[in-house]
């Protein structure tokens, strides 16, 4: 599978800003087994990206495009995809939803330039932003599968894991489903959890290690032909995990360090 990654931002051509959603997406991507083969940054302009979409298409598989999804002028990205689609931008009600409940919790009302962000090329999938109010969406065009999403990082990473990385393993893989889990241990280097962890490959499982010192963290992705065939070999596979490595193991379902104390310390204080 031929991926590419199209980061937008006239911040980021002019070097001011680092590209950090390329670079966290090619690691992301690559702890899978999943390779970037190209990546194009272009500015805020209307030609640019739709240029860089056209020329994807032609080569790539997947292309994740980042950025150029929030309320302002400058924000093109939806605008250029409904035109590079033909498909004209429509108000999405579930996505007109899910901001008007961000901006309540914000205290804030919805304006105009808010729901601008709802409005969606025809026939788009929606991918819901639980992190903030910018809506990212999916398309295919010529046997090319598009992702478009916010370029805020924060919000970028985590429709990523969301969204486009187990749907891109689920493609790889040729299985109609996959489900992506994070386990994260502590106490032990990488090359101990690895020997702790022999033989515990099985079929419609990928694991990979990824150290983020001083903690191992374990990414697992369970394939099937269903989303409970993938759900019960992911809950089985986790099990084992945890049998094996005990009490080095603080979370299997990615939350951080401070997450877990803070869990343990309201449960018993």
């Amino acid at each position: 599978m031929r991926i590419e990654i199209i980061t937008t931002g006239d911040e980021l051509m002019s070097g001011l800003t680092q590209d950090s959603n390329f670079s966290w997406a090619g690691d992301a991507l690559s702890s899978r087994g999943l390779a970037v083969d190209f990546h194009t940054t272009v500015g805020d302009d209307r030609e640019s990206i739709a240029s860089a979409l056209g020329i994807a298409s032609g080569r790539a598989d997947a292309v994740v495009v980042s950025g150029g999804l929030g309320p302002t002028p400058d924000d093109l990205t939806a605008e250029v995809a409904a035109a590079f689609f033909g498909s004209p931008l429509e108000l999405d009600e579930s996505a007109l939803r899910s901001i008007e409940e961000r901006m309540k919790q914000r205290g804030r009302d919805v304006t105009e330039m808010n729901k601008k962000q709802a409005y969606l090329p025809r026939g788009s999938r929606v991918l819901l932003n639980s992190w903030g109010t910018a809506p990212g969406f999916g398309m295919e065009k010529g046997g090319t599968v598009f992702y478009f999403l916010p370029g805020v990082p924060k919000e970028f990473r985590a429709m990523m894991d969301e969204y486009v990385l187990p749907d891109l393993e689920r493609r790889a893989s040729g299985r109609k489903s996959a489900v992506s889990r994070l386990i994260k241990t502590f106490g032990l280097p990488e090359s101990e959890v690895a020997i702790k962890l022999e033989g515990i490959e099985r079929e419609g499982i990928r694991l990979g290690y990824r150290a983020h010192y001083p903690e191992v963290h374990l990414r697992v992705t369970a394939f099937g032909d269903s989303d409970r065939e993938a759900e019960g070999l992911m809950e089985g596979f986790v099990t084992d995990v945890v049998t094996r490595l005990g009490t080095y193991v603080f979370s299997t379902e990615g939350e951080s360090m401070e997450e877990v104390v803070g869990i343990v310390l309201r449960r018993y204080g």
